[in-house]
Parts: C-alpha cells; sequence; structure tokens
C-alpha cells in the first residue's frame, strides 16, 4: 500500500490526497490489467463460441467469483452494474415500487447520500407512500425510533449507509436487523456499502442485509463498475431488474422467460472490461489484508481528528473520534472561511480535499451547517501526509 504502486502519484509526488471517499487512486496492476483486457481479451460474453468470447467470457465470470469471495457470498447473488447509484435505482423502481402501496413506509436515514434519498423520494411520491428518516441520538442513529417505525407493520423497506460519507459514522445494520425480526419480518434491509468497502471486511453472512450494493471506484477498481448482492432466497424469488439482451431463458413474440441469477439482472452488455481489471484491485487488497489497512487508517484518522481538534477557528462535525463508531472521515469547517475557499487554500499546498456537501444536504442541514472541508484517508495515505495537513491548517490566515 506504497505510493509507489499507485502510478498518479509518481506523476504527481507532492499531492496529499484525501479524497478518498469521492474516488480512490488506481494501482498499477489494476491499469495494467485493463489495459491487457482491451488489448488480448477483448470480446462479448455469453454470446459467442470462438476462443475469444470464451476467454472474455472466463474472465467475467472470475471476477464474478473473486468478488463473491471478497464479500464471503456466493458467485450466483453477485450482480454486476454501473455503480453504486444505478444499483439503488434499479431496486427501488423495479423491485420496490410495483409492490409499493399508498400508506407505506420507506426508511433511511439523515446520513444518506443523495443516491440513497432520491430514488425512495421519487416511489415514494409515485404511489402515495411515505419517505422517514431515522436521526441521530447520542451521536449513533436513533434505533429505539426505528423500532417504533416497525413496531406499524407499515415498513417496506429500511435503506442504510454502512458508513457515512460526511461523518464516516458506521450503521449497525446487525441491530437493525434484529428489530426486523422482532417486529416486521417482511421488511426488506438494503446497505449501501460505497463508503464501508474499501475500509472494513465485508462478510455477507453476518451483515445483517437482504441486498448490498457498492462501486468497485471506491475499492481501488474502475469506474462504471458496481456490484449488488442479493441474499439467495431473495434472488430466486426477484424478478428480472431491467430487460433486454442477455437475460432471458425464451422470448417468443408476445412472451418471454427468465434465466437464472445472476444473468437474469444483468441485461444488455456487462461492464465486462472494468470487471476483469477488478479482479486485480481486489487480489491488492487481499495482499496487504483490509485489517492491516484498517488499521493504519484508523490511526491517521485519529491523528488527523485531534490535530484538527486542537486549531483555533475550525469545528469537527463529530464531537469526537473512536474508529469502532466511525470510519476514515473527518469533516470540519472554519469560523471565518468558507468550506470552497479553504479547500481552494489547501490545493494551492498540494492537499487534496472535498468541499460542499458531498451529495448529503440533509445531513448538514440536520448538523447545522451549509457546507464542509471532507478529508477521507486511503490505504496510501501516510504521517507525512496528515502531519503536513496539520501544519497548512495551523497557518491558514484569513
Amino acid at each position: 500500500m506504497n505510493k509507489q504502486d499507485f502510478p498518479l502519484f509518481s506523476k504527481y509526488p507532492s499531492l496529499i490526497y484525501l479524497d478518498n471517499a469521492a474516488t480512490t487512486q488506481k494501482p498499477a496492476v489494476m491499469i495494467n490489467a485493463l489495459e491487457e483486457f482491451y488489448t488480448s481479451k477483448n470480446a462479448n460474453v455469453h454470446r459467442g463460441i470462438y476462443e475469444l468470447s470464451e476467454l472474455a467470457s472466463a474472465e467475467y465470470e472470475q471476477a464474478r467469483n473473486i468478488v463473491a469471495k471478497f464479500i464471503n457470498a456466493s458467485a450466483q447473488n453477485i450482480v454486476f452494474t454501473s455503480g453504486t447509484t444505478m444499483g439503488l435505482n434499479l431496486l427501488a423502481k423495479y423491485l420496490i415500487e410495483p409492490t409499493l402501496k399508498a400508506g407505506d413506509l420507506l426508511v433511511i436515514s439523515i446520513l444518506e447520500h443523495h443516491s440513497n434519498i432520491l430514488p425512495w423520494q421519487e416511489i415514494a411520491q409515485n404511489k402515495g407512500a411515505n419517505l422517514k428518516y431515522i436521526e441521530l441520538k447520542d451521536n449513533e442513529l436513533d434505533y429505539e425510533s426505528l423500532g417504533d417505525l416497525l413496531k406499524t407493520n407499515k415498513v417496506k423497506v429500511i435503506s442504510l449507509t454502512m458508513m457515512s460519507n460526511v461523518t464516516g459514522l458506521k450503521s449497525d445494520l446487525m441491530r437493525v436487523k434484529d428489530l426486523i425480526r422482532q417486529y416486521s419480518p417482511n421488511t426488506l434491509l438494503i446497505a449501501d456499502a460505497a463508503q464501508y468497502i474499501a475500509h472494513e471486511k465485508l462478510d455477507v453472512t453476518n451483515s445483517g442485509a437482504d441486498i448490498i450494493v457498492f462501486s468497485a471506484h471506491k475499492l481501488y477498481g474502475p469506474m462504471g463498475l458496481g456490484v449488488i448482492w442479493i441474499e439467495p432466497k431473495l434472488a430466486k424469488k426477484m424478478a428480472p431488474l431491467f430487460k433486454g439482451g442477455g437475460m432471458i431463458s425464451k422470448v417468443e413474440k408476445f412472451t418471454a422467460t427468465w434465466a437464472q441469477s445472476p444473468e437474469r439482472f444483468e441485461a444488455g452488455t456487462p461492464p465486462v472490461a472494468a470487471a476483469s481489471a477488478f479482479i486485480s484491485s481486489i487480489e491488492y487488497i487481499n495482499s496487504i489484508g483490509l485489517d492491516t489497512i484498517k488499521a493504519k487508517e484508523a490511526e491517521l484518522a485519529n491523528m488527523l481528528y485531534q490535530g484538527i481538534k486542537e486549531l483555533n477557528n475550525y469545528r469537527l462535525l463529530v464531537s469526537d473520534y473512536n474508529s469502532s463508531k466511525y470510519g476514515p472521515v473527518i469533516a470540519f469547517t472554519h469560523n471565518s472561511i468558507h468550506s470552497h475557499d479553504l479547500a481552494q487554500l489547501l490545493s494551492y499546498e498540494n492537499i487534496a480535499m472535498r468541499s460542499g456537501h458531498h451529495c448529503a444536504q440533509p445531513l448538514h442541514d440536520y448538523l447545522g451547517v451549509l457546507s464542509s472541508v471532507r478529508a477521507s484517508i486511503g490505504m496510501y495515505n501516510t504521517i507525512e501526509d496528515i502531519e503536513r495537513t496539520l501544519e497548512v491548517l495551523k497557518n491558514i490566515r484569513i
């Protein structure tokens, strides 16, 4: 997890990249694998009996197997999409909306990224359902209020981030699942793991979720590739998320039948090259170990949090940092400098951080700030990165 493994840092050796929640930089092994696919394996999959197509198909299915192993799942329950946003939209539109009735409840949290808000807003409006938010209590989600909602027996789905992209706060999905089992067994639990997946081991067998979505580009993989994991019993019952080539068993003039999972959920040409390259990203991560990555990132995040806490004129968006409760994301504001201006000043010093509402306006409204600057840490960040960042923050003057 050294910077020399990532070609971008060779081009920009002085760059301190702290925008990993937006996207991670890519290791050379992944970039090389992407080029290798297009130069020696490029063909469409599942559509040809010639050698090149069979090679591409084998590569694509190998990617599915490796992703499945990475999250302790079965390959037949791994569906490739274009990303987390696409996955959440497909689930809302094609899985939930068709069975949604007026008065049903859709539950999300105040922590959510817009991608896990807007699809639920839309289908609630379309069907006369009610969208409810779980807010915060004692620096965690208000699970008691969630229990009250579940007692109504009207909650169709709960869709939660596993880790906030603003504050890093983690959701306790097993606690949510226990509440579902107790009060509303038919409620579906969807997990957005886009922020979580690069920092901690995800095991679908004890996650609590029925469906999990995430994106490869947050996990040192290529852009344009996403994953949906569907609980096996649920996958067998689910209708296709959308329709087209490659997902059918038989098509007649006026009727059609569908293939089995996962092909049933992957209409059209899938992201074959991206999936092939993603193999190398996962192998690279496995060679280091997520436990090692997590420990390093937690140390750096705590160092940054404590350092900013000691500076004058800065406000951190969480009252304390504990790596068991928060991921390596530190958001803050300056008492006198707008977040965009602060990010620009950092950029002049070759420090890349995100500023704004981070596609989480409801959370910023809830916290009483218009925008913030966010430092999100990745595996290649160093103690020197954090020391330099704190030095620059300390010396910023208006």
